[in-house]
């Protein structure tokens, strides 16, 4: 229930994700001196789902069992890129292997915890994202290069699978190919501010408001987006 998304371009690369969280059961909420219990689950807004590598090198957007991502706790001491993807790929192997295959396979259905690290490499001068996808019995990486022309979107989340056909196809490539440069911030985050609005309309577990980081070729290490309205 969570909506990430990686707009990747040649000279730069933002990444949002909307703010909501839910949670199933018993919850302990605190906020300063004050504690909230939730005997039967509480909804979050403002809940953490992007995270900075050490220098802030590498940007992650989680989606899924926020639980199931400890390794997010080792992020932040991690200066090197690779070591940033190498830890998220470890993390999957290992959860991959921790349980009992026979009573797995029993299971109708096991919940992927999915993910998108996005950076610049300085020795290629390209921008880059990695998106991992992980559950009980599977995982999965794939690399992507930011095309030459336009942008590309990578998406995660309940809210990736409902993102075509909320925005419809030929708005998002429009979009996607329109994208050209850096100067045209407040445009491209007025049109993401329409998606995460119409997805929140349809996926109740999707927040309208968001929050982002960006990095971009001049100043690769990236920074917290400042939107006054999210």
């Amino acid at each position: 229930m969570t909506f990430i998304v990686n707009l990747l371009h040649k000279d730069f690369s933002i990444l949002l994700s909307d703010k909501k969280a839910n949670t199933d059961g018993p919850t302990t909420i605190k906020v300063g001196k004050i504690t909230v219990r939730a005997e039967k689950g509480a909804t979050i807004i403002g809940f953490q789902k992007i995270f900075l590598s050490g220098c802030n090198l590498v940007a992650l957007g989680i989606a899924g069992n926020a639980n199931k991502h400890s390794y997010i706790n080792d992020l932040p001491g991690i200066t090197n890129i690779d070591d940033a993807l190498k830890l998220v790929r470890s993390h999957m192997e290992h959860f991959l292997g921790v349980h009992n295959r026979s009573e797995i396979m029993q299971q109708q259905s096991s919940r992927e915890n999915q993910s998108i690290a996005t950076f610049f490499d300085r020795i290629e001068s390209a921008y880059f994202s990695n998106l991992f996808l992980f559950s009980k019995i599977h995982n999965h990486t794939m690399l992507y290069k930011a095309p030459e022309r336009g942008g590309m979107l990578i998406h995660v989340g309940s809210g990736s699978n409902i993102f075509e056909k909320t925005i419809g196809k030929n708005e998002i490539e429009r979009f996607a190919s329109s994208v050209a440069s850096i100067d045209m911030l407040a445009h491209y985050l007025e049109w993401f501010s329409g998606v995460f609005k119409k997805i929140s309309e349809v996926d109740d577990g999707v927040g309208e408001d968001f929050t982002g980081v960006i990095s971009t070729r001049e100043s690769p290490n990236f920074v917290r987006l400042n939107m006054a309205n999210n």
